[in-house]
């Protein structure tokens, strides 16, 4: 889930309220001994962002590169009128546009001409960082279906004295979640198409606009189900929104939820509201701000400029005053940048580029000396369970342990059976065979 208003205040104020003097020392300890030495979290550019950038402009730049990218925008809106594809590729070509420009300034704010030098150390393109889900779409196509209540809005858009705040928020779907689909599409091997139940299986993901009591709020399923999976959204005028909740769908869960956040953030739980945050689609409980420790793989270090990072006044008391999330040194220069901007980080990408790519992260080995080790983090554990039996819900390759083309409980048996918690490090030269010891070091 994710919210779209953004709160800039004085950089002074913002950082006493997170507990930081403005020399960047910690006024106050609390849990986060060691966090000042934290190696920093992003690259000196955004290679993606500026990637998005061009691959718009040089779409832009000729007439030929123009009419190829409308039709790219009519394959994906066959199921609206004549007259409604067009206004949905006048407005998708404005909704790219919006985003390159967003892009430039967002890239402005995250690395400013004269930055705290801690936070550009460049990381290797080779490693990728998210917390993901291995539930991929099979092939990394992506169907899609546009739910009634937006299609009809679209094609007969409602009158200025409607009072349905969710019809005007529906005008602005199909455009904004088009040229989300294309920029990412210009970067992954990910393909986003269109549904049709006829020809394809049950796997989709339904593109909604209400809530099932008429409410309006912004949450989507994590990953590929084999069913129906959600996305819906209240904030569509926000790209940051929308692509944060495909990035829901494609397999990401939440950057600030992952197990080592603390290392990098600090949640102020007294902040957070127990009613609401302020923003449009109602309540933002402290549920939202826990770390997952069981429920993905963590792929490389905590990036605060991912898009799948809440911004720091989401869930507050008093947005715009009260942060719930503290950027922790030697970072804290992106305070007011994290969780604002509209597009995939270098490392979100790189990431799904490794759930989908060639290089797929998923390389776990059942035949090797560490069976159960599905995460490969050398330990064996109860984590590893929980992603085995996501594997099998995702029809993973690696998962089929007796070959017979079916993911069913023998599969899960033969594991639970193979399976014993402790340490496993087959380059151990006291462990040689990778045999858990029974102890899980501390």
């Amino acid at each position: 889930m994710q919210k779209s208003m953004k709160y800039l205040v004085p950089a002074a104020s913002l950082l006493m309220s997170c507990g930081i003097a403005m020399s960047g020392e910690p006024v106050r300890s609390g849990g986060q001994a060691g966090a000042s030495s934290v190696s920093t979290i992003h690259s000196i550019d955004q290679q993606a962002w500026a990637a998005v950038r061009d691959s718009i402009s040089d779409s832009f730049a000729t007439p030929e590169g123009l009419d190829a990218l409308r039709e790219r925008i009519r394959e994906k809106v066959e199921f609206l009128s004549p007259e409604a594809q067009e206004r949905a590729i006048q407005q998708t070509l404005g909704a790219l546009n919006f985003l390159a420009m967003d892009l430039e300034v967002g890239e402005a704010r995250a690395f400013p001409p004269t930055p705290l030098d801690s936070c550009h150390t460049p990381a290797p393109d080779t490693e990728s960082r998210a917390f993901v889900t291995p539930r991929v779409w099979p092939d990394g196509d992506i169907y899609y279906r546009f739910s009634d209540f937006i299609v009809d809005t679209f094609e007969d858009p409602p009158e200025p004295d409607d009072d349905d705040p969710n019809a005007f928020n529906a005008l602005e779907s199909i455009p904004n979640v088009l040229a989300a689909f294309l920029a990412i599409e210009a970067q992954t091997p990910l393909r986003f198409i269109g549904y049709d139940p006829s020809v394809h299986g049950p796997g989709h993901v339904e593109i909604e606009s209400n809530g099932p009591d008429g409410g309006c709020f912004n949450v989507a399923t994590v990953g590929f189900t084999g069913g129906q999976n959600t996305i819906n959204i209240c904030a569509w005028n926000s790209l940051t929104v929308v692509v944060h909740e495909i990035g829901h769908c494609i397999g990401f869960f939440h950057e600030h939820q992952r197990p080592d956040r603390n290392d990098f953030i600090e949640i102020k739980e007294e902040n957070i509201s127990p009613v609401g945050d302020g923003f449009p689609g109602g309540p933002l409980g402290a549920g939202e701000f826990v770390t997952l420790p069981f429920t993905g793989l963590m792929v490389g270090p905590y990036d605060l400029l991912s898009v799948m990072h809440y911004p720091q006044f989401a869930g507050s008391i008093l947005p715009g005053d009260l942060p719930v999330i503290c950027v922790l040194p030697p970072n804290e220069a992106l305070q007011d940048v994290v969780g604002t901007v509209s597009f995939f980080s270098d490392r979100d990408i790189a990431a799904i580029n490794s759930l989908y790519g060639d290089d797929n992260i998923w390389t776990w080995d059942p035949t090797s000396l560490c069976p159960t080790d599905v995460d490969n983090n050398q330990i064996v554990e109860v984590a590893d369970i929980l992603l085995f039996m996501d594997l099998l819900r995702a029809q993973n390759v690696f998962a089929d342990l007796n070959s017979d083309g079916r993911w069913d409980l023998l599969d899960f048996n033969i594991f639970m059976n193979r399976w014993q918690p402790g340490f496993c490090d087959p380059d151990d030269p006291i462990n040689p065979f990778g045999r858990p010891t029974g102890v899980i070091p501390g």
